[in-house]
């Protein structure tokens, strides 16, 4: 928080139980390949800290995790994902409850002028946010989603399912469809750019 409140530059934040790499990752990529220049990582990588004085930097991606959000006041992202919660690290919040309330922490900033991508079964826990909320779920109650046709938008596929690249899972690219609407670029163009991208090793591995 302390970093982000002493730059400007546009911050896009990533949470979640699982995908928040990959997504990392994959929005990293997307931005770079738009002539970006992007620092990547946070829970990943290198902290903001050690990028903040690189005026170079036009847009800071991180991913953040439950534990650096739940003591967070400031924090502040132009964008902010959420991709999905499950139990996990209740030996450090006690309950189900309390590791929600840390991972939405992270719209707790947002503005009217920001955006939130969330999964369309936290849509109630998401009604009152501030920011413009896109939701990632089943094609007839969600803004994208997911079916055997592929990723459609408010029933229109967007992108067909033969054209999804395989490294890593449909609803990934979902939201990675979501987050290049917010960035500008068309959905079929975001599963091109991102094609051939080596993905970081899955959790199992």
């Amino acid at each position: 928080a302390f970093a982000a409140r002493n730059r400007s530059v546009p911050l896009i934040a990533i949470t979640g139980t699982v995908g928040k790499t990959t997504i990392t990752h994959l929005t990293g990529a997307l931005a770079q390949s738009l002539g970006r220049k992007v620092f990547v990582g946070g829970n990943i990588g290198i902290g903001m800290l050690d990028a903040v004085d690189d005026e170079s930097i036009d847009l800071f991606v991180l991913e953040v995790s439950s534990f650096q959000l739940e003591y967070t006041e400031q924090f502040h992202p132009t964008l902010a994902v959420l991709t999905n919660i499950f139990e996990n690290h209740l030996d450090r919040h006690g309950s189900l409850d309390e590791y929600r309330a840390a991972k939405l922490r992270i719209f707790g900033c947002q503005t009217d002028s920001d955006y939130a991508i969330v999964p369309e079964t936290l849509r109630v826990q998401c009604a009152s946010l501030r920011a413009h909320i896109v939701t990632i779920g089943t094609p007839d109650t969600a803004d994208y989603g997911i079916d055997e046709r592929g990723i459609v938008y408010k029933s229109d596929v967007v992108v067909p399912i033969e054209q999804v690249p395989a490294q890593s899972y449909v609803a990934n690219w979902a939201y990675m469809v979501a987050i290049g609407a917010v960035l500008g670029v068309p959905p079929r163009d975001v599963c091109a750019r991102l094609g051939t991208i080596e993905l970081p090793d899955h959790r199992c591995r």
